[in-house]
């Protein structure tokens, strides 16, 4: 995980302990699904689709508080106890966080579909200004040799009419 996630999250919870201490109890159980979702899973090659989602949906939860209306991430794809490598929902969302400028008024808005046997993640994007942000990919990179390890051919990489699109298959 990104180290500014840590940061990023301990900023928040800040925050939120002056502001709504019951928001920082909530705040702080999701932390905490966050963390021992990646603990546990760093020593699986594959983790179900429910875990994922799951994992995900504590995930999100964090960073809405952080980027509040500013950030959108709609879930269209009902669990189905398939098969994905774990925290490849977390390394696309985290890179389109990353990549992406993020206001109410630009939202940044994320879906996750679901198309026969994989997972489709699209983002807007609207790319950031600042240099020092541009990517080396290697997360990406990483990503799809996860999946070769698997034998699959169908992990697919597009960038096109403004949206950043990755489709994860199902194992």
């Amino acid at each position: 995980m990104n180290p500014h996630f840590l940061f990023n999250s301990l900023n928040t919870l800040s925050d939120l302990i002056h502001s709504d201490q019951d928001m920082a109890s909530k705040f702080v159980d999701e932390m905490s699904s966050v963390f021992r979702y990646v603990l546990d899973s760093n020593k699986k090659d594959l983790v179900s689709d429910v875990k994922e989602l799951k994992f995900l949906n504590s995930y999100m939860y964090l960073q809405k508080k952080r980027f509040g209306e500013g950030l959108i991430c709609e879930v269209y794809s009902e669990p189905s106890d398939k098969l994905i490598p774990p925290l490849s929902l977390y390394m696309l969302v985290e890179n389109a966080i990353k990549h992406n400028s993020i206001s109410t008024s630009k939202p940044l808005t994320i879906r996750i579909l679901k198309r026969e046997d994989c997972l489709i993640v699209e983002n807007n994007i609207q790319k950031k200004d600042i240099p020092q942000n541009e990517s080396t990919k290697m997360g990406l990179k990483n990503l799809e040799e996860r999946y070769r390890h698997f034998n699959t051919t169908q992990f697919k990489i597009e960038e096109n009419t403004g949206k950043f699109i990755v489709t994860l298959p199902l194992l």
